[in-house]
């Protein structure tokens, strides 16, 4: 990953944008920047600049190859100029996503779309006029090459142009070129069974290509997990024609009155003049519980989920959109090092030494065990940030009206109480959200998205306390929502015996892991303990 100076810090080269607990910007200044092998002072400037200054960078050009499909979306979404295949005009129906798989569907659409400002505004760079277009023409056939080639239920699809236009983020995309996609495919997109099928139909309009040089499919690897691989295809169809996927209106119903009751609750008492700290408390939890629920919409397919998409924002002020693009490559590349921003969190935090991950070093490293989880108390604050930021990038006044809402509301409540209730609820989330992951090995190259996810989380066990479950929020069931994210996160508790008994029958291949959850918290806390102690360099054979 190369990195380049920037005028308000470090950024990486590759525009990856990593965080703690998916909220602190990883910006890591190269060993040369560096007028020592471990100059504090620089180190502990850049950790003022992340902390501090890094959510407020640009985002990148919508040409760029690593632009957020936002950015991109919101080109497109202001000049909007799409032809249908037979060639009538229909502008204001179509979004860049539609236009693309039209454009590959089609190749005569090519010099259609190709025009001045088909799909960039008039205020875009004339150098990028067509270029997104151009890359996603062709037909659907073998003998052509790609650089962004994903093999999905046995064929090779040419996704170069359809990155930039890829609802989840393109960089993900391009990660996988060569590789077998089908898993991650299924267990992020809409694909029917979900409430949409918007993906799959889009997937199928993608032209055809040749397997790249190099490529890795599941018959290059160790066959027992290949085996394991092509055995979970078949758990996930039977789990779609079970109706696993289905959502219950009655217990969506449940999960909206627990959220807005909670913070309804801490408004009155805030707004009757009653005790500060129960209505921070209140509201507080009110917000765990929303990004919580928020997380399941973001996930889900469907009517509802769709409409419901912005509930995040509505209540803690975050950005979907940016939510999505960060959490896109979390799903995807877990726990792998440098790709996963939920875990490369330095030069703040420190889940491996950087004499194994070669990270900055910097001076606070050898306190973070005591100070990494009162840190997380700012977890919201910074997500509220780098949404903010997000949302002038892309001028996406509709977000940013859920956002004013948002603080017109907390206003209300007084400065004590708003203060209060979002760094409890910050504390909760960001104590929670990735302790499964945290104390799990670190890949260090991408491996099949079955067997990482095996490897990677560990579910929790809250035991039989109802509260246990409900302020875990799912997170406790991890490693099944890992596996299926777009699943109504009520239906996991049920999955975990079926997941159990399906890792169990894959021949030593894979390896289910639960552990209590004092005990998970117990252990990231030793892995931070771990990591404050480590050595600065690598160790010399």
């Amino acid at each position: 990953m190369g990195v380049v100076p920037a005028h308000n810090g470090w950024r990486c080269a590759d525009g990856l944008r990593g965080t703690v607990p998916g909220a602190f910007p990883s910006l890591t200044p190269p060993k040369s920047a560096l007028s020592g092998s471990n100059d504090y002072r620089t180190a502990n400037s850049k950790l003022f600049i992340a902390l501090f200054r890094a959510p407020f960078r640009p985002e990148p050009h919508p040409c760029h190859p690593d632009t957020p499909r936002h950015v991109v979306a919101d080109a497109a979404r202001r000049r909007r100029a799409v032809v249908a295949g037979d060639g009538s005009d229909v502008s204001s129906s179509l979004s860049v996503i539609d236009a693309a798989a039209a454009a590959a569907a089609n190749p005569a659409l090519a010099s259609t779309l190709d025009n001045t400002d088909a799909f960039w505004s008039e205020n875009e760079e004339d150098h990028c006029e067509g270029e997104y277009a151009a890359e996603a023409t062709g037909p659907p056939h073998v003998g052509r090459q790609s650089n962004v080639a994903l093999r999905i239920d046995g064929e090779w699809y040419d996704c170069a142009g359809w990155a930039r236009a890829h609802p989840g983020g393109g960089h993900f995309v391009r990660l996988l070129h060569g590789r077998d996609a089908t898993d991650v495919f299924y267990a992020l997109h809409s694909n029917g069974a979900n409430g949409d099928d918007t993906a799959t139909r889009r997937l199928k309009a993608l032209p055809r290509c040749d397997a790249p040089a190099g490529a890795l499919t599941l018959d290059d690897i160790d066959p027992k997990t290949a085996a394991a691989c092509r055995s979970f295809g078949e758990l996930r169809a039977k789990l779609e024609a079970d109706g696993w996927f289905r959502r219950d209106p009655l217990k969506e119903a449940a999960a909206l009155a627990n959220v807005l009751g909670l913070c309804l609750a801490g408004s009155i008492v805030a707004w009757t003049g009653g005790p500060t700290i129960v209505a921070a408390l209140l509201v507080g939890f009110g917000m765990q519980q929303a990004g919580w629920l928020g997380h399941d919409y973001i996930h889900g397919r469907g009517r509802l989920c769709d409409s419901l998409r912005g509930f995040a924002t509505w209540i803690n002020g975050h950005s979907a959109e940016w939510w999505t693009q960060k959490h896109s490559m979390h799903h995807s590349f877990t726990n792998e090092h440098g790709k996963d921003q939920d875990i490369t969190m330095e030069p703040v935090l420190w889940v491996a030494p950087p004499g194994e991950t070669g990270a900055v070093d910097s001076s606070v490293r050898k306190w973070q065990h005591w100070y990494g989880y009162p840190l997380m108390s700012i977890t919201f604050w910074l997500w509220r940030m780098d949404s903010v930021s997000s949302i002038l990038a892309r001028r996406d006044w509709a977000e940013a009206l859920g956002v004013a809402l948002n603080l017109v509301w907390l206003a209300s409540l007084g400065p004590v109480v708003a203060v209060g209730a979002i760094t409890w609820a910050g504390l909760l989330v960001g104590s929670i959200v990735t302790a499964t992951h945290q104390s799990e090995p670190l890949d260090y190259e991408q491996g099949e998205f079955v067997d990482v996810q095996f490897r990677s989380t560990r579910d929790a066990d809250v035991g039989t306390w109802p509260l246990g479950k409900w302020l875990w929020g799912g997170m406790d069931v991890q490693l099944e929502h890992h596996l299926f994210p777009t699943m109504p996160r009520y239906n996991y508790h049920k999955l975990r015996p079926l997941i159990q008994e399906w890792a169990a029958a894959q021949n030593g291949a894979i390896e289910y892991k639960i552990s209590p959850a004092m005990t998970i918290l117990r252990d990231n806390w030793e892995t931070l303990r771990a990591g404050a102690l480590g050595p600065a360099v690598p160790a010399h054979p």
